[in-house]
């Protein structure tokens, strides 16, 4: 059984592969169309995951990833209207703290 900082790191490393990757799609696609804004310099990709994005990545369950946004001050998440994101960044910074995951559903 993997303990929970090498799941944890396992995790930041996918999720790291995942924004890079959309980011990479996202200039390829920008590059290939003709608008005005593919013309502008990209300063930076901000990326957002909801909380079916979350359960799908750390397969924890909606209670535990809602009770985080909620409940925990580290996870920099933000209430949008009727949904809750945390921007990638955030995400990544708050895996790599390393807390045990029973501090985490907390």
């Amino acid at each position: 059984m993997a303990s929970n900082l090498e799941l944890i790191r396992k995790q930041r490393e996918a999720l790291e592969k995942q924004t890079a990757a959309a980011s990479k799609k996202r200039r390829k696609a920008a590059v290939e169309t003709n608008s005005a804004e593919a013309s502008r310099p990209i300063i930076c990709d901000i990326e957002f995951f909801n909380v079916e994005q979350l359960v799908e990545m750390t397969g924890w369950s909606r209670k535990t990833i809602l009770n985080m946004f909620n409940n925990d001050p580290d996870f920099k998440g933000r209430n949008n209207g009727k949904s809750w994101i945390i921007e990638a960044h955030a995400l990544i910074e708050y895996f790599s703290k390393g807390k045990p995951i029973e501090e985490e559903a907390i």
